[in-house]
């Protein structure tokens, strides 16, 4: 040992080993986001849940899909279905890589373009 420093840093290394050993999988976080057991999955969405279709859509969201080309919808169903990024949400669904960046720009102007409108029908000049 060198010294005061040195055991300090070991003691520790090992207290955060000891504690992350310890520690529950769903006490955890990954990407700073807390992990959760797929038991309690319908009490972080609510109960109704599983009653909605599959992808939770509401009527505004058809609306703003409905702009989508068939392939262009196919990426965005399976970004949303599977938690993939953009660019594997195409590959996934058969279209090339720059087809995700593509549809992710997309459904950006297009919900900007539809809030615009909605709040222009809902306040007047």
């Amino acid at each position: 040992m060198h010294g005061n420093d040195e055991l300090e840093a070991r003691l520790r290394a090992a207290v955060r080993a000891a504690t992350s050993a310890d520690t529950e999988l769903w006490e955890r976080t990954t990407s700073r986001q807390r992990v959760f057991p797929l038991e309690n999955a319908d009490l972080l969405v609510g109960g109704g849940a599983a009653d909605e279709d599959v992808l939770g859509r509401s009527e505004e969201v058809d609306r703003v899909l409905a702009k989508l080309s068939p392939a262009e919808r196919e990426v965005s169903d399976c970004y949303a279905v599977t938690g993939l990024t953009w660019q594997q949400a195409a590959l996934q669904a058969g279209q090339s890589t720059l087809m995700g960046e593509r549809v992710r720009r997309k459904l950006k102007r297009l919900a900007k373009e539809f809030q615009r409108r909605r709040s222009s029908e809902t306040n007047p000049r």
